[in-house]
């Protein structure tokens, strides 16, 4: 996994004031596709989702601190996405995205 996963993990758990353990969370990627099936009923297609503290990634978004600040928030136990705990993802993001661009 890349290695500022870890880095945006305790970010989001700074932003949402709770800690949970980064190695308890496994990642998966799908090789080869921008969109996979999900299992929710009705089923979709998604490009990450999360299962318990599993986060499953398409290939091309491996590296979208977006997409996998919205799972890992999903990760520390948060559902329901009108929940003020997704302000998290927008806020990190731009910060993330601020430094990124100064490289």
């Amino acid at each position: 996994i890349p290695s500022q996963y870890h880095s945006w993990w305790l970010e989001v758990g700074n932003c949402l004031e709770q800690q949970e353990d980064f190695y308890d969370v496994e990642f998966y990627v799908v090789p080869g596709v921008s969109l996979f099936e999900c299992g929710h009923d009705p089923p979709h297609m998604v490009n990450g989702i999360h299962q318990a503290k599993r986060i499953i990634v398409a290939e091309p978004f491996v590296y979208d601190s977006y997409l996998i600040t919205h799972e890992m928030i999903h990760a520390y136990g948060h559902r329901d996405h009108e929940s003020k705990a997704f302000e998290c993802v927008v806020l990190r993001k731009t910060t993330r995205d601020e430094e990124e661009n100064d490289d």
